[in-house]
């Protein structure tokens, strides 16, 4: 026997049949209520048919051992009959391949939840059939998983927490269908992490590259959305979203921002008009260079020179 398995052969004879099952199922269940209070063991019993002679023990215990591995679907503390899995036996199961490459699909994006939702439906739906084709199943998902994380390895990104000998390990000893799900959860999770690790690293990088164009394209009065995009080849409501979403706000603000900066810089720093800052500081002209001014400082270019300047020679 297996160390979690015991098997017990009742001598029934003389027995009557019709008052058997009810008898053996009231003390296997005080059998689990008593282990449950006192030592918080939960145990699942299968009851086989009866044998004529002791020669069928083999074929009541094979018999008993299939019907055991459904505790999956009957759950903690389930008596199991095996007239019970009789059902499960004449149905054939079709594997899902469309869910299959969908689950793929959703881990590759880092939709954990999707993904999640989609191992659950299938798990649950293959419970409806027989132990063998659950198991064929399991077996075909296991390896799935293994052959698309090696594509997502040979895409750039380091998955070494996948380990389908761990993983089958992990399936065999569940106890319900919610620990088999569980078992691939985890593995979801910890990919959907590398994955939008990974992903954001790629957005930081576009983010800085954009506030990069910008710093050195300052003074191209043509500079904008579009051209940042089309210099970098990309979508601009696809840069515009991106960029608001990493520094909450819009490329043209970081543009204006940084064209102020510089206009103060020049203010402060060089005799140049105010028409030539705002030439040099890249805007389009002076009116609207005046108005922008104010609205973001509170002063005209003017005072903010005038004042800036007092300040600094008041402290010499």
């Amino acid at each position: 026997m297996y160390e979690d398995r015991i098997a017990l052969l009742l001598d029934i004879s003389g027995v009557d049949m019709g008052k058997l099952y009810n008898s053996i199922d009231d003390d296997i269940r005080n059998i689990q209520n008593t282990l449950m209070e006192s030592l918080k063991i939960s145990i699942t019993a299968v009851v086989s048919d009866t044998g004529d002679t002791i020669n069928s023990s083999e074929r009541l215990y094979k018999q008993s051992l299939e019907a055991f591995f459904y505790r999956l679907i009957f759950g903690h503390k389930s008596i199991i009959h095996t007239n019970d899995i009789s059902e499960y036996n004449k149905k054939q199961y079709i594997y899902p391949e469309n869910k299959e490459r969908k689950l793929i699909n959703e881990l590759r994006l880092g939709r954990t939840v999707e993904a999640k939702n989609i191992i659950k439906d299938i798990i649950r739906d293959v419970a409806e059939y027989s132990y063998m084709s659950y198991n064929l199943a399991i077996s075909h998902l296991t390896f799935a998983l293994s052959s698309a994380f090696y594509i997502i390895q040979d895409n750039g990104l380091s998955y070494s927490e996948f380990n389908i000998n761990m993983l089958m390990f992990d399936l065999n000893y569940a106890e319900t269908l919610d620990n088999v799900c569980n078992c691939f959860y985890e593995i979801f999770d910890n990919l959907a992490l590398k994955i939008n690790g990974k992903r954001n690293s790629k957005y930081e990088d576009l983010v800085n590259r954009i506030v990069e164009i910008i710093n050195n394209e300052y003074m191209n009065q043509n500079l904008s959305l579009n051209s940042i995009a089309d210099s970098m080849g990309m979508s601009p409501t696809y840069i515009g979203r991106l960029f608001k979403k990493y520094t909450m706000k819009t490329i043209l603000d970081c543009i204006i921002e940084v064209r102020m900066d510089k206009a103060k810089e020049l203010l402060l720093n060089t005799r140049y008009s105010i028409n030539e800052v705002s030439v040099k500081a890249g805007f389009t002209n002076s009116t609207y260079f005046y108005k922008a001014f104010k609205k973001y400082n509170g002063v005209t270019p003017g005072e903010y020179r005038k004042n800036s300047r007092y300040q600094i020679n008041k402290y010499k």
